[in-house]
């Protein structure tokens, strides 16, 4: 059997992640923003260190905690969909 070359072959079709969408998830719920933009095992980390921060409120250290990983998850949302959009040539 003889196969033909095809005339051109297209590019795949590359979506930007939404760094405002991603910070905004994050904001709400933390780590939810790094699932969005496919980073899933850093999402789950953030989510189960804010439950942890949360449950380390009983011993005041959780008041210190809760904010640093709060504004962690959406930081890396933001910064995680900047760099993959940055490697994909979309600018964001």
């Amino acid at each position: 059997m003889t196969e033909y070359p095809q005339p051109y072959q297209s590019a795949p079709i590359v979506q930007p992640k939404n760094t405002a969408l991603a910070t905004i998830a994050s904001f709400f719920v933390p780590g939810l923003g790094s699932l969005i933009i496919g980073r899933a095992g850093w999402g789950i980390a953030i989510l189960v260190a804010y439950v942890l921060a949360w449950v380390s409120m009983l011993a005041v250290v959780g008041l210190l905690l809760v904010p640093l990983v709060w504004v962690w998850g959406m930081l890396d949302a933001y910064l995680g969909a900047q760099k993959w959009n940055r490697e994909h040539g979309i600018v964001s």
